[in-house]
């Protein structure tokens, strides 16, 4: 269990050809991705990272610019996602922004 929580992943953001993980990082609230919606987006490297399923990506930003995103899905439990659930994790992602911020002032 210790090597699984160890284990990386490398998450491509490309511009050419746009990938899931560029779109979402250069969002203003985030992406709702759908397989059969966006499929073009979802690139190789990105089905190979996070699969071919339904999924948030929330972009993380300080200072105006994407230091990271958050990712969600229900493809544990086969789900599907729902709007209230996209609103909580739109809330998450805010509230991780929040605790940066004052993380910052802080230093």
């Amino acid at each position: 269990l210790k090597e699984l929580n160890q284990q990386k992943i490398n998450f491509e953001i490309s511009d050419f050809p746009a990938n899931l993980f560029y779109q979402a990082m250069h969002s203003d609230n985030g992406i709702w991705a759908n397989p059969k919606k966006d499929n073009t987006f979802f690139t190789p490297h990105v089905i190979n990272a996070i699969g071919h399923t339904e999924c948030f990506l929330l972009p993380i930003h300080m200072d105006n610019n994407p230091i990271g995103l958050i990712y969600t899905d229900c493809s544990i439990n086969n789900k599907p996602l729902t709007k209230d659930d996209f609103k909580i994790a739109k809330h998450f992602a805010q509230q991780a922004i929040i605790g940066l911020a004052l993380y910052k002032m802080k230093k």
